[in-house]
């Protein structure tokens, strides 16, 4: 043992030794800043915070950041502070949103980490953006780019390249959007921005949808869906936030699943149900609608998403989103155009030319390529190429600690094979004497089981009265269902422990053989109200035995714990196979117990007798002599087990 854990030790610092080592990021990241700070985390959670005491959040803490202006945390408090208020404040009121970015620029500039800086002065863009205010919106994206490019920041960089693809997605020129779109997606992947990822990656997945590229489309969409999910779980806190959550399963997946309502439904319903848990910190209604009328689409109820798309289209007017009318508008003159509406479908048309009218879009995309001029689009390449290479040389690094940590796992590995063969050998030592014990036990119970019941026969024979009869009759009934429970018991036990069993199949006339199943059922039940039915000259070839099992449980489940009649047939379908149905006419049973009722020891309520073990053994019946057998949810009454052969 000793020299094991020295080689061990040995190949631990060889790893470590060999592998590449990284340089250190000379600023925390973003989480670990909260973290050490509980006031610069409670700023932002005001983001998740019922909309009626969100002012007075906000007041309580301002008052609080500035009498402490002392504290090693105030730049970072105030920075967040700064952030959120922009956040807060509606997109069309922009001039706001930059006079409050223009008030805290100093503490978002003062603080090692970028992050605050770059991302609030990306959000003053995208407001200006929003409100059609493209060209003012195209220089604060110039300034931007350049100061990160000043500064070699990534995160800076990847914000202003994220804004350009905007711009292009905007005048539609989606093939130019794309090619920015993913630049920007490794970077913010790179920096771990996952909120910035997931609205890039839903933009992204818009623009391929509409050039037709479908390389790379679900693997964005999925690994979108998985940060959403992860964020459910972490009560809609991180990685996303609640908004990008939302956006993230209601409408991207309309870019991605269309007209397919099995597909997209379920990503419906659950957005659904996620503005309904969450509506208190969810302040935009028009995601909620835009998923309404996702409904309304798959159900082809058009005047619904007409209704819908109008009042998308109003509260974009009324927010001054001119960037997001024109996609509204043209949607109008699409539904009138379902309608058969072309006098309306021609006027939102018009009124849709008339918004991306060409003389405004020449002035608006000279600014635009003004802008990528500077951005140097040969640069960001390279960028991107700067980035291949460390993520090369990380996966060196990894592919050293995974040789060290594969030879850990070999001599680990070598360590458990020779503790395991010696486990082995005790396990199937006591697996055998458990099996012993079992087919023991079972034999000793059965020798006096036998006696009882061929006792009862006589007593019931040699009774001189009516109470007589009916005790001897109670003792053989439950005796005979004490060598049941005692069967299935050997049965399980048998399968468990491998035993080799002769399934050499006999011919075997099936109204014979159902015929004496039905009298050993109802023997035991003491009932007669089990009806047969089919081809009395159907003769097949079969293990009977296992046959005999899985039937018998199937009558007996259905006699003790349905209702009568219970009904048996069997045929030979337009396939040549041998169907058998077994239905009661008792209540169906539950989603839930169907999940379950061919587990072992599984009873539907503490209050039904037997062990719960009679669909199990039938199941291993089936299996042996090659059957299937499945319950028959589509009956609207009863319980029917059918069984193909």
């Amino acid at each position: 043992m000793k020299r094991i854990f020295t080689l061990l030790i040995f190949v631990a610092v060889l790893t470590l030794t060999f592998v590449p080592k990284t340089q250190a990021n000379s600023s925390k990241p973003l989480e670990s800043l909260l973290e050490e700070d509980t006031v610069a985390s409670s700023i932002r959670n005001i983001l998740y915070s019922p909309r009626a005491t969100t002012k007075q959040q906000l007041d309580s803490i301002s008052q609080y950041v500035n009498s402490n202006k002392n504290s090693e945390y105030y730049s970072l408090r105030m920075a967040m502070l700064g952030g959120v208020l922009m956040r807060l404040t509606h997109n069309a009121d922009v001039e706001r949103i930059r006079n409050l970015f223009d008030s805290y620029r100093s503490y978002m500039e003062e603080l090692p980490n970028r992050y605050f800086f770059y991302e609030n002065w990306y959000f003053l863009v995208e407001s200006y953006l929003f409100s059609g205010q493209e060209v003012t919106a195209a220089e604060l994206a110039r300034q931007l780019y350049l100061q990160a490019d000043k500064e070699g920041d990534l995160q800076g960089k990847a914000f202003a390249t994220y804004v350009l693809g905007m711009f292009y997605q905007m005048q539609n020129l989606n093939e130019y959007a794309l090619e920015y779109y993913q630049l920007a997606l490794p970077l913010f992947k790179k920096d771990k921005n996952w909120d910035l990822y997931d609205v890039c990656g839903i933009n992204t997945m818009d623009v391929m949808i509409e050039q037709g590229v479908e390389e790379g489309l679900m693997d964005i969409f999925y690994t979108l869906d998985s940060l959403a999910n992860e964020t459910i779980i972490n009560d809609m806190r991180y990685p996303l936030n609640h908004y990008n959550v939302l956006i993230t399963k209601g409408i991207s997946s309309t870019y991605v699943f269309g007209d397919n309502k099995e597909r997209l439904k379920p990503y419906l319903d659950e957005t659904r149900a996620l503005f309904s848990k969450y509506s208190h910190i969810v302040f935009d209604s028009i995601a909620l609608q835009t998923i309404e009328r996702g409904y309304a689409r798959l159900t082809g109820d058009i005047k619904t998403e007409l209704e819908l798309t109008a009042t998308i289209q109003r509260n974009m007017k009324e927010r001054s989103e001119l960037a997001n009318l024109g996609r509204e508008t043209k949607l109008m003159a699409e539904c009138y155009s379902k309608l058969g509406d072309a006098e309306n479908a021609a006027k939102y048309y018009a009124e849709y030319i008339e918004l991306n009218d060409s003389l405004n879009q020449v002035i608006k995309r000279s600014a635009i390529n003004h802008v990528a001029a500077e951005y140097n689009l040969d640069r960001l390449k390279d960028l991107n190429f700067q980035l291949t290479e460390q993520v090369t040389s990380t996966k060196k690094a990894v592919m050293w600690l995974l040789f060290g940590i594969l030879m850990l796992i070999l001599i680990t590995l070598a360590l458990a094979v020779f503790h395991y063969r010696q486990r082995a050998k005790d396990l199937k030592r006591v697996s055998e004497m458990k099996t012993a014990f079992i087919r023991g036990i079972t034999h000793e119970i059965n020798t006096p089981l036998n006696a009882v019941l061929g006792f009862s026969e006589v007593i019931a024979n040699m009774a001189n009265t009516p109470e007589q009869v009916n005790m001897a009759g109670l003792v053989k009934i439950n005796s005979k269902r004490l060598v049941k429970v005692v069967n299935d018991t050997l049965y399980l036990s048998d399968y468990d422990s491998g035993t080799i069993i002769d399934t050499t199949p006999t011919m075997v006339n099936l109204a014979a053989f159902t015929n004496r199943v039905r009298d050993i059922v109802e023997e035991m039940e003491q009932c007669h109200f089990i009806e047969l039915s089919g081809d009395v000259f159907l003769d097949i070839k079969v293990h009977e035995p296992s046959l005999e099992a899985l039937l018998l449980n199937l009558m007996h489940n259905a006699v003790h714990h349905g209702e009568p009649p219970v009904y048996v047939d069997y045929s030979r379908n337009s396939d040549g196979k041998i169907v058998f149905r077994v239905r009661d006419s008792g209540e169906k049973l539950s989603r839930e117990v169907q999940k379950s009722m061919f587990e072992r020891f599984y009873k539907a309520n503490s209050f039904t007798d037997g062990l719960g073990v009679g669909l199990s053994v039938a199941q291993i019946a089936a299996d042996r002599i090659g059957a299937t057998i499945e319950y028959n949810d589509k009956n609207e009454s009863g319980n029917e087990f059918v069984v193909i052969l």
